[in-house]
């Protein structure tokens, strides 16, 4: 026997479990509707892999915030518990509460009626109806190991152009299908292929151009909230081909979430993109927007190659359940935003940075609405006054 094989057996024997720890059994309660097999997906369990303790309780957490965050529980709880087996063996004990599984929710011009996880294996179908806006949702996240999105019909768009007093928001429609075809490497990490054909029109619906496009995506999803990640992080990288343009684009997103106790936390992102210049400004890069730069003024914020970082200081200061069921969150917040814009590479400095200042509030309406209402206020760096008042999704 070599002196390696040696040093293992008497690590194992000094620190039992630290190697070699096996699942017994997983008992999976208060499933009636959600197939366990789904469960099992989620939380990545499995009785044929050697755990450490560090990482059973680690994956038991984890497993915990996936369950949270897919929307079709009330309440989840995940236990590693000890086992007559011997002390090389757990149980882990998976306990769900179904939650409502009907979705209604909207803004001022338009509501959206559907249903997730409809036979128990996380289906969803989505209904939008409204002013310049019908739309089918459809989410088929476990295909084995692959995974379907798809969107198709009419909605109401935008896109900036530069004026003289800033960049002046173009009210647009798209009318065509997205879809995107995946593969999990692991429930939160995924590559995929994606495609899209669009009938961009003006809002009267002259056309301003036919466009299709088809990419690449890879992600690795670590948030552990739908709406708000106290910590954890999240990484997108993308690439785009666009038609008829005989163009690229690439894309970067990554945030961080720092925790500061319970209901205080740091949010932060960062996005890089680069795309082939000499676009129209329909389809050029935008740092503009509720999730941009909030500064309608700001002077430099489309271009070719882009790069931004938003920082958020967040705090959940009360939270409520109303008739049992609808989880309501009121949030604060200090922003701060900056970025830049340039119409190639070779004009890339880095300096004269547009940025943001500001405040807001949000009223997170969690299960079973999923929407989020936002009220923010942002100073530019010439004095400028933005507000925004949106539904939409907070990095």
């Amino acid at each position: 026997m070599c002196s390696s094989d040696l040093t293992f057996i008497f690590i194992i024997s000094i620190f039992p479990g630290l190697y070699g720890l096996r699942i017994n059994k997983i008992k999976i309660t208060g499933n009636t509707h959600t197939k366990s097999a789904l469960i099992m997906s989620i939380t990545g369990f499995s009785t044929n892999r050697d755990y450490s303790v560090e990482r059973l309780n680690r994956l038991a957490k984890r497993a915990k915030q996936r369950l949270d965050m897919s929307s079709w529980f009330y309440s989840s709880d995940v236990t590693v518990t000890p086992t007559k087996r011997g002390k090389d063996y757990r149980n882990v004990v998976i306990e769900v509460k179904e939650g409502f599984l009907y979705r209604f929710y909207g803004s001022y011009a338009y509501g959206v009626f559907g249903k997730e996880n409809i036979w128990g294996n996380g289906e969803r179908v989505m209904l939008e109806m409204g002013y310049n806006r019908q739309l089918v949702q459809v989410g088929l996240p476990r295909l084995g190991k692959y995974f379907l999105n798809f969107e198709g019909g009419n909605k109401n768009s935008y896109y900036y152009q530069l004026g003289k007093d800033g960049y002046l928001k173009t009210n647009t429609q798209k009318i065509g299908a997205f879809m995107e075809f995946g593969y999990r490497l692991g429930w939160d990490t995924g590559i995929s292929l994606i495609s899209s054909v669009t009938h961009l029109t003006r809002n009267d619906y002259s056309l301003l151009t036919n466009e299709s496009m088809g990419g690449v995506r890879l992600e690795w999803n670590g948030k552990t909230g739908i709406f708000s990640s106290h910590s954890g992080y999240f990484f997108r990288t993308q690439y785009e081909a666009l038609f008829p343009f005989q163009a690229y684009r690439i894309s970067l997103d990554f945030r961080k979430y720092i925790p500061f106790g319970q209901t205080l936390y740091l949010a932060s992102r960062l996005r890089f993109f680069f795309e082939t210049p000499g676009l129209p400004d329909y389809e050029r890069i935008s740092l503009n927007g509720a999730d941009g730069i909030r500064d309608e003024g700001a002077q430099n914020t489309m271009g070719a190659v882009a790069a931004a970082l938003n920082v958020e200081l967040r705090w959940d200061f009360f939270r409520s359940v109303f008739f049992t069921i609808f989880d309501t969150s009121f949030q604060g917040l200090l922003f701060f935003d900056t970025g830049r814009a340039y119409d190639s590479w070779n004009m890339v400095q880095w300096k004269d940075m547009d940025y943001a200042a500001g405040f807001g509030v949000r009223l997170l309406f969690n299960n079973p609405v999923f929407v989020p209402l936002r009220i923010e206020m942002g100073w530019g760096k010439d004095g400028n006054i933005s507000g925004y008042i949106c539904s939409e999704v907070p990095f």
